[in-house]
Protein backbone atom coordinates (compact mmCIF):
# COMPACT_ATOMS: atom_id res chain seq x y z
CA UNK A 1 0.00 0.00 0.00
CA UNK A 2 1.92 3.53 -0.96
CA UNK A 3 2.11 6.37 1.44
CA UNK A 4 1.33 8.65 -1.34
CA UNK A 5 -2.58 7.44 -0.73
CA UNK A 6 -2.99 7.71 3.56
CA UNK A 7 -1.30 11.46 2.29
CA UNK A 8 -3.97 12.16 0.20
CA UNK A 9 -6.52 10.72 2.67
CA UNK A 10 -5.17 12.02 5.20
CA UNK A 11 -5.07 15.47 3.97
CA UNK A 12 -8.82 15.01 3.17
CA UNK A 13 -10.49 14.96 6.67
CA UNK A 14 -8.20 17.61 8.41
CA UNK A 15 -11.08 19.79 8.15
CA UNK A 16 -12.79 16.58 10.18
CA UNK A 17 -10.41 17.14 13.28
CA UNK A 18 -13.67 18.48 15.33
CA UNK A 19 -16.17 15.57 14.32
CA UNK A 20 -18.33 16.07 16.93
CA UNK A 21 -18.40 18.12 20.65
CA UNK A 22 -17.97 15.26 23.17
CA UNK A 23 -21.17 15.03 25.23
CA UNK A 24 -20.54 13.76 28.94
CA UNK A 25 -23.96 12.45 29.58
CA UNK A 26 -23.82 9.25 31.49
CA UNK A 27 -25.53 6.18 30.24
CA UNK A 28 -27.73 3.24 31.23
CA UNK A 29 -26.16 1.67 33.99
CA UNK A 30 -27.62 -1.60 32.44
CA UNK A 31 -25.38 -1.19 29.35
CA UNK A 32 -21.88 -2.23 31.83
CA UNK A 33 -20.25 0.81 30.77
CA UNK A 34 -17.24 1.07 32.45
CA UNK A 35 -16.41 4.24 34.68
CA UNK A 36 -13.08 3.79 36.09
CA UNK A 37 -10.16 1.43 35.97
CA UNK A 38 -7.39 1.27 39.02
CA UNK A 39 -4.24 -0.78 38.54
CA UNK A 40 -1.70 -1.39 41.43
CA UNK A 41 1.22 -4.27 41.65
CA UNK A 42 2.15 -6.16 44.69
CA UNK A 43 4.01 -4.11 47.42
CA UNK A 44 3.80 -0.68 45.87
CA UNK A 45 1.09 1.97 47.40
CA UNK A 46 1.21 3.64 44.17
CA UNK A 47 -1.91 3.34 41.79
CA UNK A 48 -3.02 4.30 38.68
CA UNK A 49 -6.55 5.69 37.68
CA UNK A 50 -8.03 5.54 34.59
CA UNK A 51 -11.40 7.48 33.93
CA UNK A 52 -14.14 7.08 30.97
CA UNK A 53 -16.60 9.24 29.70
CA UNK A 54 -19.39 8.92 27.19
CA UNK A 55 -21.83 10.40 24.90
CA UNK A 56 -25.72 9.43 24.42
CA UNK A 57 -24.67 6.33 21.99
CA UNK A 58 -22.16 4.72 24.67
CA UNK A 59 -19.43 5.93 22.70
CA UNK A 60 -16.47 6.92 24.90
CA UNK A 61 -15.52 10.78 24.62
CA UNK A 62 -12.78 11.28 27.04
CA UNK A 63 -9.79 9.15 28.41
CA UNK A 64 -8.53 10.36 31.24
CA UNK A 65 -5.07 8.98 33.41
CA UNK A 66 -3.46 9.36 36.35
CA UNK A 67 -1.03 12.74 36.12
CA UNK A 68 -3.61 14.44 33.83
CA UNK A 69 -3.00 12.86 29.98
CA UNK A 70 -6.27 12.13 28.40
CA UNK A 71 -7.77 11.17 25.11
CA UNK A 72 -10.80 12.87 23.38
CA UNK A 73 -12.43 11.46 21.03
CA UNK A 74 -15.09 12.90 18.07
CA UNK A 75 -17.32 10.74 15.69
CA UNK A 76 -19.15 11.41 12.63
CA UNK A 77 -20.59 8.42 10.19
CA UNK A 78 -17.52 7.04 9.04
CA UNK A 79 -14.92 8.63 11.03
CA UNK A 80 -13.44 8.49 14.59
CA UNK A 81 -10.89 10.93 15.45
CA UNK A 82 -8.45 10.46 18.74
CA UNK A 83 -6.59 13.42 20.22
CA UNK A 84 -3.71 12.18 22.64
CA UNK A 85 -2.73 15.14 25.18
CA UNK A 86 -0.13 14.77 28.05
CA UNK A 87 -0.36 15.65 31.60
CA UNK A 88 0.13 18.93 30.88
CA UNK A 89 -2.69 19.27 28.64
CA UNK A 90 -0.28 19.54 25.05
CA UNK A 91 -1.35 17.55 21.70
CA UNK A 92 0.56 14.75 21.08
CA UNK A 93 -0.93 13.17 18.45
CA UNK A 94 -4.01 13.08 16.20
CA UNK A 95 -5.46 9.07 15.28
CA UNK A 96 -7.97 8.89 12.24
CA UNK A 97 -9.97 5.97 12.60
CA UNK A 98 -11.60 5.25 8.97
CA UNK A 99 -15.05 2.77 9.40
CA UNK A 100 -16.77 0.51 7.12
CA UNK A 101 -20.22 -0.02 6.45
CA UNK A 102 -20.46 -2.15 9.77
CA UNK A 103 -18.70 0.61 12.04
CA UNK A 104 -15.16 -0.91 12.27
CA UNK A 105 -12.14 0.90 11.59
CA UNK A 106 -10.52 -0.58 8.21
CA UNK A 107 -7.52 1.77 8.87
CA UNK A 108 -5.97 4.36 10.88
CA UNK A 109 -3.46 7.38 10.41
CA UNK A 110 -1.63 8.79 13.02
CA UNK A 111 -1.08 12.62 12.06
CA UNK A 112 2.08 13.46 14.26
CA UNK A 113 4.18 10.51 13.44
CA UNK A 114 3.20 9.07 9.86
CA UNK A 115 2.31 5.60 10.78
CA UNK A 116 -0.06 3.98 9.45
CA UNK A 117 -2.11 1.08 10.01
CA UNK A 118 -4.75 -1.86 8.15
CA UNK A 119 -7.51 -3.65 10.18
CA UNK A 120 -9.16 -7.21 9.00
CA UNK A 121 -12.30 -8.42 10.60
CA UNK A 122 -13.36 -11.76 10.01
CA UNK A 123 -17.51 -12.16 9.66
CA UNK A 124 -18.46 -11.49 13.19
CA UNK A 125 -16.82 -8.55 13.56
CA UNK A 126 -13.78 -10.17 15.36
CA UNK A 127 -9.96 -8.12 14.22
CA UNK A 128 -7.83 -11.40 12.63
CA UNK A 129 -5.41 -9.36 11.16
CA UNK A 130 -3.55 -5.71 12.20
CA UNK A 131 -0.63 -4.70 9.87
CA UNK A 132 1.62 -1.58 10.59
CA UNK A 133 3.17 1.00 8.11
CA UNK A 134 6.02 3.20 8.54
CA UNK A 135 6.37 6.81 7.43
CA UNK A 136 7.53 5.77 4.34
CA UNK A 137 5.21 3.43 3.57
CA UNK A 138 6.93 0.19 4.08
CA UNK A 139 4.87 -2.97 6.00
CA UNK A 140 6.72 -2.98 9.61
CA UNK A 141 4.46 -5.11 12.00
CA UNK A 142 1.88 -7.68 11.34
CA UNK A 143 -0.28 -9.40 14.16
CA UNK A 144 -2.67 -12.34 13.82
CA UNK A 145 -5.60 -13.68 15.89
CA UNK A 146 -6.80 -16.67 15.66
CA UNK A 147 -10.54 -16.60 17.23
CA UNK A 148 -12.15 -19.94 18.84
CA UNK A 149 -15.78 -19.82 20.25
CA UNK A 150 -15.45 -16.09 20.62
CA UNK A 151 -12.71 -14.95 21.74
CA UNK A 152 -9.07 -14.48 20.70
CA UNK A 153 -7.02 -17.69 21.10
CA UNK A 154 -3.55 -17.31 19.36
CA UNK A 155 -1.73 -14.31 18.99
CA UNK A 156 1.38 -14.20 16.31
CA UNK A 157 3.46 -10.63 15.43
CA UNK A 158 5.55 -10.96 12.48
CA UNK A 159 8.18 -7.94 11.60
CA UNK A 160 8.04 -6.20 8.13
CA UNK A 161 10.40 -9.22 6.83
CA UNK A 162 8.52 -11.86 7.64
CA UNK A 163 10.43 -12.90 10.85
CA UNK A 164 8.04 -14.14 13.82
CA UNK A 165 8.77 -12.09 16.97
CA UNK A 166 5.78 -12.73 19.37
CA UNK A 167 3.51 -15.61 19.58
CA UNK A 168 1.16 -16.18 22.64
CA UNK A 169 -1.77 -18.69 23.92
CA UNK A 170 -4.51 -17.56 25.66
CA UNK A 171 -7.94 -19.39 27.30
CA UNK A 172 -11.17 -18.24 28.41
CA UNK A 173 -13.39 -18.62 31.35
CA UNK A 174 -16.42 -20.04 29.33
CA UNK A 175 -19.13 -19.06 32.12
CA UNK A 176 -18.16 -15.55 32.82
CA UNK A 177 -18.77 -12.72 30.27
CA UNK A 178 -16.72 -10.13 29.07
CA UNK A 179 -17.39 -7.16 30.83
CA UNK A 180 -14.40 -4.66 30.51
CA UNK A 181 -14.13 -5.75 26.41
CA UNK A 182 -14.33 -3.07 23.43
CA UNK A 183 -18.44 -1.86 23.68
CA UNK A 184 -17.77 -2.09 27.29
CA UNK A 185 -15.34 0.97 27.21
CA UNK A 186 -17.17 2.35 24.47
CA UNK A 187 -14.79 1.92 21.32
CA UNK A 188 -17.20 -0.59 19.27
CA UNK A 189 -15.51 0.75 16.41
CA UNK A 190 -12.12 -1.18 17.36
CA UNK A 191 -14.18 -4.16 16.55
CA UNK A 192 -15.79 -7.23 18.23
CA UNK A 193 -13.76 -7.92 22.09
CA UNK A 194 -13.54 -11.42 23.17
CA UNK A 195 -16.77 -12.96 24.40
CA UNK A 196 -15.28 -14.19 27.85
CA UNK A 197 -12.89 -12.90 30.06
CA UNK A 198 -9.09 -14.17 30.00
CA UNK A 199 -8.16 -17.18 32.04
CA UNK A 200 -4.41 -17.74 31.34
CA UNK A 201 -2.38 -16.48 29.07
CA UNK A 202 1.44 -17.94 27.56
CA UNK A 203 4.25 -16.45 25.62
CA UNK A 204 6.57 -18.24 24.23
CA UNK A 205 8.69 -15.75 22.10
CA UNK A 206 10.86 -13.13 23.06
CA UNK A 207 9.93 -12.59 26.63
CA UNK A 208 9.09 -15.78 27.51
CA UNK A 209 6.12 -16.41 30.25
CA UNK A 210 2.89 -17.38 31.55
CA UNK A 211 -0.08 -15.43 33.52
CA UNK A 212 -2.86 -16.13 35.73
CA UNK A 213 -6.21 -14.22 35.70
CA UNK A 214 -8.36 -14.65 38.27
CA UNK A 215 -11.71 -12.55 39.17
CA UNK A 216 -14.16 -11.34 41.51
CA UNK A 217 -17.38 -9.89 40.72
CA UNK A 218 -20.39 -7.66 41.55
CA UNK A 219 -23.63 -8.40 42.23
CA UNK A 220 -24.62 -7.94 38.30
CA UNK A 221 -21.61 -10.05 37.39
CA UNK A 222 -19.32 -7.65 35.98
CA UNK A 223 -15.61 -8.38 36.48
CA UNK A 224 -15.09 -6.22 40.15
CA UNK A 225 -10.97 -7.01 40.65
CA UNK A 226 -8.77 -8.95 38.49
CA UNK A 227 -5.73 -10.22 39.37
CA UNK A 228 -3.09 -10.85 37.47
CA UNK A 229 -0.35 -13.39 38.42
CA UNK A 230 3.17 -14.00 36.12
CA UNK A 231 6.84 -13.22 35.38
CA UNK A 232 7.27 -12.79 39.48
CA UNK A 233 4.88 -10.11 39.71
CA UNK A 234 1.06 -9.59 40.66
CA UNK A 235 -0.93 -6.74 39.56
CA UNK A 236 -4.64 -5.72 40.40
CA UNK A 237 -6.76 -4.24 38.39
CA UNK A 238 -10.33 -2.51 40.19
CA UNK A 239 -13.37 -1.72 37.82
CA UNK A 240 -16.25 0.19 38.19
CA UNK A 241 -19.41 0.85 35.86
CA UNK A 242 -22.33 3.25 35.32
Amino acid sequence: MKNIVYLLLLSGILLFSRCNTPQTTNPNASTWLVKSSTYTTAGSSVSFVTQYTYNNKNQVTEITFTGGARESYYYSTDLVSQDDYNGSGGWMETKYYYLNSKGFADSCVEQNSGIHHVYKYDNDGHLIEHKTYNTSGSLSSVKSYTITNGNVTATTQQDGLGNTVLTQSTTFFTDKPNSIGNKNLGQGFRGVGDKNLLNHLDQTTTLVYSEDHTYTFDTKGRAEIMTVTGAGMTQTFSFTYY
